[in-house]
């Protein structure tokens, strides 16, 4: 199942309705998030992670459902910082949650960046009670190795981290 494709221009309002149907999860977990989120924001975000994507820095995609429609966002920021790693964010519409589709996905990404990218390893930032965030990442061989700093919400953070190898002409 492919459920991620790069972000378009047009992908905006998209954008927003999902976060407008996940604002309470989302002031929980994405410290980005505010009340009064609107599709203003999501065009400033779009056209910056559009130009970070052309720059190198980060690489972000539409994750989609089944039938093809943007419900959350999956991204690779600070690629090669420190140097072969990248860090993995991500979110899902509330709508949508609890059907593999975030599972799926970090699968996807790791292939993607796997033969896209060179790293060795992807590491994400994920808040303890975060069970459902934290099992997605544990699922596609993610492992928990320190603790962050706690979030925005006071929650305790912890890193998790996946090696991963480049592809090369020789695999």
């Amino acid at each position: 199942m492919q459920c991620l494709r790069d972000l378009e221009s047009s992908d905006a309002p998209a954008i927003y309705s999902a976060v407008d149907s996940s604002r309470r999860a989302l002031a929980r977990w994405m410290s980005w998030y505010h009340e009064s989120y609107r599709l203003e924001h999501a065009e400033e975000w779009l056209h910056q992670a559009l130009i970070d994507r052309d720059a190198g820095m980060s690489h972000h995609f539409a994750l989609c459902d089944l039938d093809g429609q943007l419900v959350g966002i999956l991204g690779f920021e600070d690629i090669g910082k420190p140097q072969d790693q990248a860090m993995i964010g991500y979110w899902l519409a509330t709508p949508s949650t609890g059907r593999g589709l975030g599972t799926a996905a970090i699968r996807e990404a790791t292939r993607w960046a796997q033969a896209h990218l060179q790293l060795n390893t992807i590491w994400a930032v994920v808040a303890e009670p975060n069970a459902a965030s934290r099992r997605v990442l544990e699922l596609n061989e993610f492992h928990r190795v320190r603790d962050a700093e706690p979030s925005h919400y006071g929650d305790r953070q912890m890193i998790y981290e996946r090696q991963v190898r480049a592809l090369t002409s020789s695999n």
